[in-house]
């Protein structure tokens, strides 16, 4: 079956690009015996930070400070985890999974991610003939490919970039009959809770929207 679904990389290179502007690079070249190693940009000024890397100075280890911060990127010195499954001998356990030494750990506080999403185009039925009722935008084959882990790795982190009483309104949203219940739950009545429950639900789902949208 062919997949053709959506490959969400977060940051984007435009994010980073914008991320490390304040940042200034130098070019170096690799030692190479003869000369003419290849140029790499390295960070040596602007808004950057260093730190030690993690288990510096450990069985005499004398290895050089690493950057930790590029502008609003922030890397790993190899001691930060990300969640996700491992391969034991007990099978496939979800846990800690350390990050690379100069892996991305955020990008102005918003976790690095790599997911397949939804399907691009329409889903295409595989028992109707390629030139039948087919969308022209759909893959014949395509589907979704949701990732729960995931999605709940950034539900939660959405729900700590918004102010608890965001995400209390937006709790309470998905389980209310009507506005009214919301506005009641905020102490009002009546009328005036129907009108304060309906500004109270779109002011977080503003905040909401802001937050996706960083």
């Amino acid at each position: 079956m062919l997949l053709d679904s959506e490959h969400e990389v977060r940051p984007r290179v435009s994010e980073m690009v914008v991320a490390i502007k304040d940042v200034q690079f130098q070019a170096r070249r690799h030692a190479r015996l003869g000369g003419g190693g290849d140029e790499y940009l390295t960070p040596v000024g602007g808004d950057l930070e260093r730190g030690s890397v993690y288990g510096q100075g450990k069985r005499g280890s004398k290895m050089p400070n690493c950057v930790t911060r590029m502008g609003a990127l922030r890397l790993s010195n190899g001691q930060q985890c990300e969640k996700g499954y491992q391969k034991t001998a007990l099978g496939y356990v979800y846990g800690d999974i350390r990050i690379p030494l100069g892996g991305i750990v955020d990008c102005k506080g918003r976790k690095a991610r790599d997911r397949f999403g939804k399907p691009k185009g329409a889903v295409a039925n595989d028992n109707t003939p390629p030139t039948v009722g087919s969308n022209p935008s759909a893959c014949r084959g395509a589907f979704p490919f949701d990732d729960p882990v995931a999605i709940a790795s950034e539900a939660v982190d959405v729900r700590s970039s918004v102010t608890p009483e965001t995400a209390a309104i937006l709790d309470l949203a998905l389980h209310a009959a009507n506005l009214r219940q919301v506005g009641e739950h905020l102490g009002f009545l009546g009328k005036t809770a129907e009108r304060r429950g309906k500004a109270a639900l779109l002011a977080a789902c503003a905040e909401l929207d802001e937050v996706l949208a960083a």
